[in-house]
């Protein structure tokens, strides 16, 4: 209450020295001490006029006059007085009205006092606040700087893919010429009569057959046998005249491979098996558990990968052998350079030897590959036959000839198809690659009079 009341008086002592209020009180006092004058003169008057009724009668109508003129003198100070007080009680409205003014702005400037503490108190956080937003604006800023570096980035690789796209029209289209070619010649060789040895036995095995048969078109008479097994390819390859360079790494099934064919002067065997590296590692063992041995020899089936496999074919134990490379048999001389024909069986890791030939290449290259559908290729293997013509093609073995069954026909169909890089499903078979144009066209002419062509639409 006393701040109340000490803000009060100090708005009256405020309003009191205010130029108008002064000037106020001044023309009230000069008003009222001038009344009193009058009132005081009148009272004399009054007096004198007694003093004077005695006088002559000019003098009495002067003093009468005199008298009235006073009257309305006073008649006139009353209304200004009258006047005054109007004014007076006017101003004093107005004060009050002020007054009331006064302490509302006053409680006003105690809420704007307020806030302008919590202001003072919120600033530091604000200043805070404005630091992290300008952080954040220079990380923007940066970010954009990255996006930039990004879009840039990705219009250049926009502008190799552009580049590569080019290229693969370009590669396409010298395919097309040259089927083009093929087909010009297939017309010319099939006006000529083809005689056939039905009774061959590389009509019911045409890998061995084609093998055969490209002996008299390759350079040198040096072939590999990769996953000779018991020898039955390399056997083959002999007869046919080349000098054959067999790998077997499992020692069981090598041992029966040398009684078998080690009496050959140009057979040459090796208990290794060959990837992309020199290293040592295990060969996933098979066992046939079907009652009537259908799988025959489950020897044929080890392998490097630990694939899928039938129920009644599971692998069942491994043995440690050793692995090279291609190339680094070449580099010690263990095999010539200038071998004419690379044969590759090693169930499902046929392109891990493909890694290992180094720079060396070859006029053929087969390689065996499995379906996805295929019960051994289920699982990731590495004979898939997309992956193994992406990687020959990137060897520059542009031209290839496709021989396949399908798993579960009964009529085991033998068919094939050239320069395709989809298999059909739930098939498996052999790939030959050809690095030479010419020696594609001699391997083709002789698959197509002997199998079925598949076209696909």
């Amino acid at each position: 209450m006393s701040s109340e009341s000490n803000s009060k008086q100090g708005i009256v002592s405020f309003l009191a020295n205010l130029p108008l209020i002064r000037r106020i009180k001044i023309i009230k006092e000069l008003s009222l001490e001038k009344l009193d004058q009058l009132i005081h003169k009148s009272d004399n008057l009054d007096g004198k006029i007694d003093s004077l009724l005695n006088n002559d009668t000019s003098f009495l109508e002067a003093i009468i006059n005199i008298i009235k003129a006073l009257k309305n003198i006073y008649k006139q100070s009353q209304e200004q007085y009258s006047s005054l007080t109007k004014l007076i009680q006017n101003n004093y409205q107005n004060l009050t009205i002020l007054l009331k003014n006064s302490e509302s702005n006053h409680e006003k400037i105690d809420t704007l006092e307020a806030k302008i503490n919590d202001l003072n108190t919120n600033f530091p956080v604000i200043h805070q606040e404005i630091g992290n937003t300008k952080t954040i604006f220079y990380d923007s800023l940066s970010q954009q700087g990255i996006i930039k570096q990004l879009c840039d980035d990705s219009l250049s690789q926009q502008g190799i893919i552009k580049q590569l796209c080019d290229d693969s029209l370009s590669q396409q289209k010298f395919l097309l010429e040259q089927q083009k070619e093929i087909k010009n010649i297939l017309t010319k060789i099939t006006s000529k009569p083809l005689i056939i040895n039905e009774s061959s036995r590389e009509l019911n095995d045409p890998e061995i057959g084609l093998m055969m048969y490209l002996y008299s078109f390759l350079p040198s008479r040096y072939a590999i046998d990769v996953g000779a097994n018991i020898g039955d390819m390399s056997e083959s390859l002999l007869n046919a005249g080349y000098e054959v360079f067999a790998f077997e790494p499992f020692f069981p099934v090598y041992e029966k491979l040398n009684n078998r064919l080690g009496n050959y002067p140009n057979f040459h065997s090796h208990q290794i098996a060959l990837g992309s590296t020199n290293e040592t590692t295990q060969l996933y063992l098979a066992t046939d558990k079907t009652p009537e041995n259908i799988y025959q020899d489950s020897t044929f089936y080890s392998s490097l990968i630990k694939h899928s496999m039938p129920e009644d074919l599971p692998f069942t134990d491994t043995t440690t052998v050793a692995v090279k490379t291609l190339a680094s048999l070449h580099d010690s001389r263990e095999i010539p350079a200038d071998v004419s024909l690379v044969k590759i069986d090693t169930e499902g890791f046929d392109l891990q030897v493909i890694h290992g030939m180094g720079l060396y290449q070859y006029p053929v290259v087969i390689t065996e590959f499995w379906d996805d559908q295929f019960p051994f290729g289920i699982s990731d293997t590495h004979n898939r036959l997309d992956d193994l013509v992406a990687e020959m093609r990137r060897r520059k073995y542009y031209w290839y000839v496709v021989m396949y069954r399908v798993w579960g026909d009964e009529t085991q169909t033998i068919s094939f198809y050239c320069n395709h890089p989809q298999s059909v499903s739930n098939s498996w078979g052999n790939i030959f690659f050809f690095h030479d144009y010419n020696l594609f066209v001699q391997a083709h002419r002789w698959t197509l009079s002997v199998l079925p062509e598949t076209y696909f639409r």
